[in-house]
């Protein structure tokens, strides 16, 4: 899905096992990381990445709350943090 929309996968993490962050949850959160590179622009790339959840079945959802899939984008200084980590590989 990622590729048809222009968005070329790097490197991606394993997964990590956290728990809820701000609210009571029994459930636990996976969580990785995706290195990308793109010619979207910011903007553009929330809007795909929101369309990609929509397809793989995210709901909108009250905040502080178990759901089942979420893309953030990291700014710039996170991102070479990201790969400051991934080189290490």
């Amino acid at each position: 899905m990622l590729k048809e929309n222009g968005i070329h996968c790097l490197k991606i993490s394993q997964i990590y096992f956290t728990s809820p962050w701000g609210f009571e949850s029994k459930n636990e959160f996976l969580n990785m990381v995706l290195l990308a590179r793109t010619l979207l622009s910011p903007w553009e790339l929330l809007l795909t990445l929101k369309k990609i959840e929509t397809k793989l079945g995210r709901k909108s959802v009250v905040l502080k709350s178990d759901f089942r899939k979420k893309s953030d984008l990291l700014n710039n200084e996170t991102c070479k943090e990201i790969i400051k980590l991934f080189s290490k590989d």
